[in-house]
């Protein structure tokens, strides 16, 4: 464990013992978001293709929690998976084949043990991971959270051995509109933890990218004609709306563009 990793584990220590007086309080306003918050099932369709390219093909497994299986959309078309293919293909012209590995609920652990020995398919140009917000939301330590994320890497690896992997932004925890502003703060204090824990993983392990930026949710909506119905951000004050989806996917696929797939892009 490297000295940044010991400051982290401290300060989710250190955090956790001053949160120790409102603790009820805590738990209170979480039983109330958990009975506002609809319990929205996982999109549609679990494996697609973009639109077709004139420069070959490339393959996509995105594997994670929720976002990664489309929750606040119909189908995952619409969703994270089928937005980034649609992406890619604008910027590397190619025909991309998506397929999603993913399931509501699943904090780290879980991927590990209950996704990731489902994934039947042999070849893949990309890993995609979108992970963290159930390890949040269930007050898993770096520590914890971070056992888990190398055990995921190590076993990809293993079955993937020349395939990048990329871990999608964080969830912006502390822009979840179904929050309390007390829970926005806290919960997304233990986010930035866990995001700063990723940081160091991904730079021991080769071929493996992190879209560290903070997803600025508010900008997305920025010069947009106030005069007519703004997107909605979040489906359910949680989960991205198909607005959202789309947003997010197009920036992370120019953060592909130039971290991870540099080199092969339009001919």
């Amino acid at each position: 464990m490297t000295f940044r990793q010991v400051k982290l584990n401290c300060q989710y220590a250190l955090g956790a013992f001053f949160a120790l007086p409102i603790v009820p309080v805590l738990y209170f306003q979480g039983k109330q978001v958990r009975k506002r918050v609809p319990n929205l099932p996982e999109a549609s369709g679990m494996e697609g293709v973009s639109a077709e390219g004139t420069n070959g093909t490339f393959k996509v497994l995105l594997i994670g929690e929720s976002t990664m299986a489309g929750v606040g959309v119909a189908t995952n078309e619409e969703g994270f998976a089928g937005s980034l293919a649609s992406a890619l293909h604008l910027k590397l012209d190619k025909t991309v084949h998506w397929k999603v590995y993913a399931k509501s609920g699943y904090a780290a652990q879980r991927i590990l043990e209950e996704v990731l020995p489902t994934i039947t398919t042999k070849e893949a140009d990309l890993i995609v991971l979108g992970m963290g917000a159930n390890d949040t939301l269930e007050i898993n330590t770096p520590y914890t959270w971070g056992k888990y994320v190398k055990e995921i890497l190590s076993a990809l690896q293993k079955q993937f051995p020349t395939t990048p992997i990329a871990f999608a932004n964080m969830p912006p925890v502390n822009d979840f509109e179904a929050l309390t502003p007390l829970l926005q703060v806290t919960l997304g204090n233990l986010s930035f933890l866990l995001k700063e824990e990723l940081e160091v993983i991904v730079s021991e392990y080769p071929s493996v990218y992190f879209d560290n930026r903070l997803l600025a949710i508010e900008s997305w909506i920025k010069g947009k004609d106030t005069s007519k119905p703004l997107p909605k951000l979040f489906s359910d004050g949680v989960h991205p709306s198909k607005y959202s989806y789309q947003i997010w996917a197009s920036h992370f696929a120019d953060f592909l563009l130039q971290e991870v797939l540099r080199g092969i892009g339009k001919k």
